[in-house]
């Protein structure tokens, strides 16, 4: 996604990258998006459309400040966009992040542009680990099985959580 450069007589033109239709120009605080950004809304977007969707799952790593929050924020919007470009395409959506600073800011937004019946929310890691144990137990058995089991427990639940089952 370089931007191509060609001399035009006697002057210079770029050509912009072209990107996904569902992913905005520019984020909520109307700066454009880095490529590495883009190419990180692009891949949802791809990804919704094809309807490949059963493996997605994007893992943004970059240091603080470089804007993994608000391409979250994008992450979003290119969902809200889908469903309005299309109504199959009405997602869940499960967002983690580190801390409830972030949660709460990803929450904002999704009460915000969230169609109405889209099943989208943040937690953090822990609340996230928390949920999918107690699911755990609720379908396969209960306090007394974890005192017991818990090593067998916690080694389900993280290979459920990743996609994983023995």
């Amino acid at each position: 996604s370089i931007a191509a450069v060609a001399a035009v007589g006697m002057t210079t033109a770029i050509a912009t990258p072209t990107h996904h239709r569902w992913v905005p120009a520019k984020d909520k605080n109307g700066n454009v998006w880095s490529s590495e950004q883009f190419d990180v809304l692009d891949h949802v977007a791809e990804m919704i459309e094809s309807g490949d969707i059963s493996n997605l799952s994007t893992m943004i790593m970059a240091c603080a400040g470089s804007g993994k929050t608000t391409v979250l924020e994008g992450i979003i919007e290119v969902c809200v966009n889908a469903y309005h470009d299309d109504v199959k395409f009405i997602l869940s959506i499960g967002l983690i992040a580190f801390n409830n600073i972030i949660v709460d800011l990803l929450n904002t937004v999704i009460a915000r542009v969230a169609p109405d019946g889209a099943d989208y929310e943040a937690r953090t890691l822990s609340s996230h680990g928390n949920r999918t144990l107690k699911h755990w137990l609720n379908e396969n058995g209960n306090t007394g099985t974890m005192q017991t089991r818990y090593s067998d427990i916690t080694r389900n639940v993280i290979l459920s959580a990743l996609g994983e089952h023995e």
